[in-house]
């Protein structure tokens, strides 16, 4: 589902399920298991407001932001995902709780989910969380993801006998 997701001309992909039931480890995996080139940044959205979102986001590109504005962050990370986009691929963020945000930090992945270039996304999506994330990402404010027709996927627990194997 996440390869998937990735190669998408979308590039957006909703991971949901109850609590404990692997979605961060399965995302961090995934995270880990990319070419070294890729640029992937794997953020916690618990709670998170957008300057830290978009610093921190930077910070795994590779930049040191400082302290910059939310409007100043936002356009160093265009700038950035553009030109990979333009010379190999587009760059992966994922937010592992984007349910648990503020909402002026789903504002500001709302804007990051509408950057384009030559009618080309340059970010790409995965968002996790509880189940319901189909509804959140087609609230008032979030029109920039909602238009990108996000893949779901719902996971379950782990079964006894998955858990021992794993």
């Amino acid at each position: 589902f996440l390869r998937s997701v990735l190669k998408d001309e979308q590039g957006i992909g909703l991971l949901q399920g109850p609590k404990s039931c692997g979605k961060t480890t399965m995302v961090r995996q995934l995270s880990e298991k990319m070419p070294g080139d890729a640029a992937v940044a794997v953020i916690d959205g618990s709670r998170i407001r957008p300057r830290e979102l978009l610093s921190e986001i930077l910070s795994q590109f590779g930049y040191d932001t400082g302290l910059g504005e939310v409007d100043e962050l936002l356009g160093m990370i265009k700038v950035f995902a553009v030109q990979q986009t333009c010379s190999c691929e587009p760059p992966i963020i994922v937010i592992d709780n984007v349910d648990r945000m503020y909402p002026s930090a789903l504002k500001a992945l709302d804007t990051l989910a509408g950057m384009k270039t030559k009618q080309r996304f340059v970010i790409r999506l995965i968002l996790t969380g509880h189940e319901g994330l189909n509804s959140l990402v087609k609230s008032d404010g979030m029109s920039s993801i909602a238009k990108r027709s996000a893949e779901i996927f719902s996971m379950e627990p782990l079964t006894p006998i998955e858990t021992k194997l794993y």
